[in-house]
């Protein structure tokens, strides 16, 4: 798998102890919540640009591991654009 042919251009994968919501919470997302269909989200924002701001995936990758994925790199960072 080519994660820059799947992704895109701008991706970024971050694994960090702690539970889904805990993690993002210490990332500085501030309201983190499940969302139902996050990849067609996740795809439609990448293939149209249709929504401003950043989406962050994440999941419980073990128990006590979570992994976030950001699919719209920014060259200043998602924490500048929440």
């Amino acid at each position: 798998m080519d994660p820059g042919e799947l992704f895109g251009e701008g991706w970024c994968v971050t694994l960090a102890p702690g539970a889904m919501l805990e993690v993002l919470e210490r990332m500085g997302v501030a309201s983190a919540s499940d969302v139902p269909g996050a990849l067609d989200l996740a795809t439609e924002r990448l293939v149209n640009w249709t929504e401003e701001g950043v989406l962050l995936l994440g999941r419980e990758v073990v128990e006590g591991l979570a992994m976030v994925v950001e699919l719209e790199g920014r060259p200043d960072g998602w924490a500048w654009t929440l």
